[in-house]
């Protein structure tokens, strides 16, 4: 069903006898959802509407007299109309225009495919068919005495941990300060070159799928599958002789060797996955993502790192394309309600790299610092690393700090 005049038509009478009905219909209704001359009518009606003004036959009816062959009165008193029938109406109108959208996004793909390579053209159609299938939803109006008794849940739900929604790490310092991670959030981790930020990733993902059994994806630009699993290897084995540099040269033991076994069962066990995509583009990362969660529920994912996402566009230069990234992974974290954690790097005055507006569109940032050595504070020489928590609307700002054992690639908080 591409087009269809008579629920179009049924629409706008319905919201044009009854104000409630016209409040209802234009928080639904857009004018994608009509065609030809209804069009018109609904501009007329939304403009009204938008201004403030009464939209009804007599306020529209001296516009609508210049649309030729068309007559407002003629179809007020031919459509009838039931009571409680916009839901219905406006859901055949969505449909509609979701099949011609559909058929647009279709025929481009048809064109594309002739010049550009399939998995390509698949990655962006499967992203753009994804978004047409998004329901826009409406906003939910709570009364002051709805509102405080979801509150009690909420803060009941975080006083017992069963808030099954909010995510935590295995770090309670960490955790204290950031509230946890919730549902649509943006986390970027950054650090300077070569400072820890993918084995900061590495760890959170491990608490979270290997630990606590949370579905979670990882995107790496990277690192090859072989560099990836190696250093698994070393975060997980339970033995600290068992190091990645002895690993990487086959200087392991038939003990150790065993237990490495042991750990990687326990990453074996686990919910995490991990895809290598060397040219990281946003509509693969879209179409990754969309597809590992519709198979196995994932409630985290992180794109490691946004400084490899590809910048061949012309027309835009590099600090736009990380900023538009950055965007396009906060709107995909809502629409597919996940943690999304997005690696990025840092200047030497640590400021993010190329594009320092990206902070301006996360939930939460995590800057990664190694300590100096001539610590004043000797409660402080535990630890060789701080993060810096920051931007979020739900945290604390400040320092969490950790011990990073640079050859076992594992950050440890406090007890």
């Amino acid at each position: 069903m591409l087009t269809d005049i008579h629920t179009e038509t049924k629409c706008l009478v319905s919201m044009l006898n009854d104000p409630d009905i016209l409040s209802e219909g234009m928080d639904l209704l857009t004018e994608q959802h009509f065609t030809g001359q209804n069009k018109i009518v609904y501009g007329l009606m939304r403009k009204l509407w938008e201004d403030g003004k009464p939209a009804t036959p007599v306020t529209i009816a001296s516009d609508c007299l210049k649309l030729q062959g068309f007559r407002l009165s003629a179809i007020m008193q031919s459509t009838f109309v039931t009571s409680g029938e916009i839901g219905y109406l406006c859901e055949r109108l969505e449909d509609a225009r979701q099949g011609i959208e559909v058929g647009t996004i279709l025929e481009q793909a048809a064109a594309d495919i002739r010049s550009e390579k399939t998995a390509d053209v698949l990655d962006r159609v499967s992203e753009k068919l994804f978004s047409v299938g998004m329901k826009q939803e409406r906003e939910e109006i709570l009364s002051a005495e709805e509102l405080a008794i979801r509150a009690l849940g909420h803060v009941g739900s975080r006083i017992d941990k069963k808030n099954t929604k909010v995510i935590y790490t295995g770090w309670p310092m960490l955790n204290r300060m950031a509230g946890g991670f919730e549902p649509g959030d943006l986390v970027i981790i950054s650090a300077p070159t070569g400072k820890g930020k993918s084995a900061f990733a590495q760890n959170i993902s491990c608490s979270l799928s290997v630990v606590q059994n949370i579905p979670c994806l990882y995107i790496n630009s990277e690192m090859s599958e072989e560099q990836m699993s190696l250093r698994w290897a070393a975060m997980l084995t339970q033995d600290a002789e068992v190091t990645h540099s002895k690993i990487r040269a086959g200087d392991i033991t038939e003990e150790q060797n065993g237990k490495i076994t042991d750990g990687l069962s326990r990453l074996y066990q686990s919910r995490f996955a991990c895809v290598t995509v060397p040219d990281l583009k946003m509509d693969k990362v879209s179409s990754i993502v969309r597809r590992y969660q519709k198979k196995y529920g994932v409630k985290a994912v992180v794109v490691d790192y946004i400084g490899r996402m590809d910048t061949q566009d012309g027309k835009l230069r590099e600090d736009q394309v990380l900023l538009n990234a950055a965007k396009r992974l906060k709107t995909l974290a809502q629409q597919t309600k996940t943690v999304m954690f997005m690696v990025a790097q840092v200047r030497a005055d640590g400021r993010l790299q190329s594009a320092t507006y990206m902070e301006n569109e996360c939930d939460l940032h995590l800057r990664l610092e190694p300590l100096e050595d001539d610590l004043p504070d000797e409660n402080l020489n535990l630890w060789n690393y701080k993060v810096h928590v920051s931007k979020g609307r739900n945290c604390q700002t400040g320092w969490a700090y950790f011990r990073f054992t640079g050859d076992k690639l594992t950050f440890t908080g406090e007890a």
